[in-house]
C-alpha cells in the first residue's frame, strides 16, 4: 500500500516482517486486545509461531498485514474468506495496546484496510464481527458505514457463559 497521510502521521499497511513476531505474540494477549478476541486463553509462543509463519504467505482467501504509523508497528489487520467472485470478505483487526485510542488511528487504519481490499483484491463487500461488550469498536465501525447490525447469540462461550457478537456490512462501491 502506498503510504498514506492523515491527521496523525503517515500510515502504511505491509506483509508481516519477521521481527515483527514476538511483538505481535504481546499484542494478541495483552489486556486491550484479548478480551475482544474470539478465545479467553493465552495464546502460547508455539501456536502464535505457527500462525505468524502462515499469515506471512498471502492466500487467494486470506491475507494479513501490519500497520505502520510513521514507520512504527502499531496494529494487525486481516481480510479473510476472500471471495472474488462474490467480491466480499470478513475483516478484523486490532490497533496495538501503546497505540493511543480515540485521535483517529483506528478510523484511518479501517479506512485504508477497506481502500486496500476494494483497490487491490476487487471487494465490494466488507463484513465484521464484534463483541457485544466491545462497544468502541462497534461504534467505530457504524461510524464509517458498516450497518445492518446482526446480532449473533451464544456466538462463542466464556467461562461457560454464552457471549453474543453483531455481525455488520459495510458497501465498498464507490
Amino acid at each position: 500500500m502506498d503510504p498514506s497521510r492523515y491527521g496523525h502521521g503517515v500510515l502504511e499497511l505491509v506483509p508481516f516482517p519477521l521481527e515483527c513476531r514476538e511483538a505481535i505474540l504481546e499484542w494478541r494477549n495483552s489486556s486491550s486486545v484479548a478480551p475482544f478476541m474470539y478465545r479467553d486463553t493465552q495464546i502460547s509462543l508455539e501456536e502464535h509461531s505457527s500462525w505468524f509463519a502462515a499469515a506471512m504467505i498471502d492466500r487467494d482467501d486470506r491475507i494479513h498485514r501490519l500497520l505502520l504509523i510513521d514507520g512504527e508497528p502499531s496494529g494487525v489487520m486481516s481480510l479473510s474468506q476472500i471471495d472474488t467472485s462474490a467480491g466480499s470478505a470478513e475483516w478484523g483487526g486490532y490497533l496495538a495496546p501503546h497505540v493511543p485510542r480515540g485521535v483517529g488511528h483506528g478510523r484511518a487504519f479501517l479506512e485504508a484496510s477497506c481502500e486496500l481490499a476494494r483497490r487491490d483484491l476487487g471487494i465490494r463487500l466488507i463484513h465484521v464481527e464484534v463483541l457485544e461488550s466491545n462497544v468502541a469498536a462497534r461504534h467505530l465501525y457504524e461510524s464509517v458505514g458498516f450497518e445492518n447490525a446482526v446480532r449473533i447469540e451464544q456466538r462463542l462461550l466464556r467461562g461457560g457463559a454464552p457471549v453474543t457478537a453483531y455481525r455488520l456490512t459495510r458497501s465498498l462501491n464507490v
